[in-house]
């Protein structure tokens, strides 16, 4: 009896000790669609710096990494991203912890921070932006800000192209400027 019971102690032990390096707790950030992606990364990155130019040799794009994979099929997956942009109007600067980009869609994840030159930002935990359809959906909680007006909300949609924005469930502070008439 005494041998039995050492040896089912000792099970409980390895056990345990095998679930505490084995097994992680899930985070915001890997609670994506792309998190199980076994495929072998044909391309690695490490604490990089991407430069993307246009026809006239001027910088549209700047992607900033601490770790970056690509894959054959043309996946990316890129660990504490900064991404700047250049669009017809402004700038355009996404932070995150995780971004997932396949053909026509870039998901960010985990801590977003997403901010426009013209004072627009959004702070959330997840954005997806379709780059054929031009519009950005914020399937989670967010923050919004601009000139001193304070939106909150579970869901978002920007569409780019007629300048469309649908928000749900939203709590509002918008700040009006007061314009002085002369009489």
């Amino acid at each position: 009896m005494f041998i039995s019971v050492r040896y089912f102690i000792l099970f409980l032990f390895f056990s345990s000790f095998a679930i505490f390096f084995y097994i992680e707790p899930m985070s915001s950030a890997e609670n994506s669609r792309y998190q199980n992606y076994k495929t072998i990364p044909q391309l690695s990155f490490v604490d990089f710096h991407l430069y993307d130019f246009d026809e006239n040799q001027i910088v549209r794009t700047i992607l900033n990494g601490s770790y970056g994979e690509g894959f054959k099929d043309g996946f990316y997956r890129v660990k504490d991203v900064n991404l700047t942009y250049k669009t017809r109007d402004s700038f355009e600067n996404i932070r995150s912890d995780f971004a997932y980009y396949r053909k026509e869609e870039i998901e960010v994840v985990g801590d977003v921070h997403y901010r426009r030159t013209d004072g627009l930002t959004i702070d959330t935990e997840r954005i997806t932006y379709d780059l054929r359809d031009d519009y950005f959906y914020i399937p989670s909680r967010f923050l919004l800000y601009q000139k001193g007006s304070r939106i909150e909300g579970r869901t978002l949609v920007i569409k780019r192209r007629d300048g469309t924005i649908n928000a749900f469930n939203i709590e509002a502070v918008i700040k009006r400027d007061l314009v002085k008439r002369n009489r």
